[in-house]
């Protein structure tokens, strides 16, 4: 009974230090999978950082396209009221011209000798008030 005795504690440490040495490698393995965790979470880090970064560039190139755009509509609404204006002036100075030259005026002089300036000064203030919504 004595004599397996040996055997047995030899056996037992043996299997101890297989044990402790298996303990030693997945502690190490445990340390590696941590470390490709924390590089796992990183490079999500910054893929999501440049995903953000790349939205935000596209709503702010949006919102200036935007902005542009109701300039240019602006623009267009101004320089139409001015050229208006320009022709009822046109219309008027064309309808003076022929009233000193003796020339039989027709009805679209008519409207414009009677209509010209306060045309005018209608367009132009359609132009103000388009400058001043912007």
């Amino acid at each position: 009974m004595f004599s397996h005795g040996p055997s047995l504690v030899n056996d037992y440490a043996a299997g101890s230090l297989a044990g402790l040495h298996r303990v030693s490698v997945s502690a190490g393995a445990n340390h590696h999978a941590d470390r490709r965790i924390g590089q796992d979470i990183l490079a999500y880090a910054v893929l999501l950082s440049v995903f953000g970064a790349n939205s935000l560039f596209t709503l702010l190139y949006l919102h200036r396209g935007r902005q542009e755009l109701a300039a240019n509509q602006r623009r267009l609404e101004v320089q139409v009221a001015v050229d208006a204006a320009l022709r009822s002036l046109e219309d008027f100075s064309r309808s003076r011209a022929n009233d000193s030259t003796g020339v039989a005026r027709g009805l679209t002089s008519r409207v414009a000798a009677q209509n010209g300036i306060a045309s005018a000064r209608q367009n132009l203030r359609d132009a103000l008030v388009s400058v001043d919504q912007y």
